[in-house]
C-alpha cells in the first residue's frame, strides 16, 4: 500500500473556520434559537386559549369529588373508605 506523502495536494483540507465565517456561524445558531423560542412560546399561548375555551364549554362537574369545601385530598390505589 502507498504512504501518502507531504504534498500539499494530497492532503485532508482543513476544517478550521475563519474568524468572520464563525461569527456568522455563532450568529445564525443565536437567530435559530431565537425563532424557534419564539415561535414555541406564540404555539403554547395560542394553544392554551384554544384549549381554554374549548374545556371550557365541554366541561362537567365532577360526580365524584362534590360538596367539598377547602382541599379535596385523593389518594390513588387506596381502598375506598368504609360507610
Amino acid at each position: 500500500m502507498a504512504q501518502v506523502s507531504g504534498s500539499p495536494a494530497l492532503r485532508a483540507p482543513s476544517r478550521t473556520l475563519k474568524k468572520d465565517d464563525a461569527y456568522r456561524f455563532l450568529r445564525l445558531i443565536t437567530v435559530l434559537v431565537w425563532s424557534v423560542a419564539v415561535i414555541g412560546i406564540a404555539a403554547w399561548f395560542g394553544a392554551t386559549e384554544s384549549d381554554r375555551k374549548c374545556y371550557r364549554d365541554h366541561w362537567s362537574p365532577s360526580s365524584v369529588v362534590q360538596g367539598t369545601k377547602g382541599d379535596v385530598r385523593i389518594e390513588y390505589n387506596s381502598a375506598p373508605p368504609l360507610k
